[in-house]
């Protein structure tokens, strides 16, 4: 959100630097070109404003079919498969397993492998799920971000 009404504040900086300098100004003096320029940054940075705090992500979906589960120490487990798409750390997630259960939880971290060749679409991906039990998921079981 913080980064969101910064182009507010600088709009606001802008259109208030402009009133502040045109009484001063004369017909096209450095003045004048210098209230006019504030003016138009302070146009953009209102328009930067309402095209970030109104515009909205397209979702894109994400699945990945669990090829290995690693359970943790302390609570919860990591899940190691292929994406197709795209996860969002917090984004919230539903695990199927293969008789139609769901388990309904959200990424809490996303590591991916490295391997020497680029990374790719399908490279492997580690998810920490701190709330999920290394018992409640299995391999084969498909996490997605769709219907949740």
């Amino acid at each position: 959100m913080k980064h969101k009404l910064k182009w507010l504040a600088i709009g606001l900086v802008c259109l208030a630097g402009a009133f502040l300098l045109h009484p001063l100004e004369r017909q096209w003096s450095v003045r004048c070109m210098l209230t006019w320029g504030l003016g138009i940054m302070s146009c953009v940075a209102f328009v930067a404003f309402f095209m970030e705090f109104f515009g909205k992500d397209k979702f894109v979906k994400g699945e990945m079919r669990i090829e290995e589960v690693i359970p943790l120490k302390k609570h919860g487990c990591k899940v190691l498969g292929k994406l197709d798409g795209r996860l969002i750390v917090h984004e919230p997630i539903v695990i199927r397993d293969r008789n139609g259960n769901t388990l309904h939880t959200k990424v809490d971290g996303i590591e991916v492998v490295q391997t020497r060749r680029s990374a790719a679409v399908d490279a492997p991906v580690t998810l920490l799920l701190k709330s999920v039990s290394p018992d409640a998921v299995h391999p084969n079981d498909v996490i997605s971000n769709e219907n949740t």
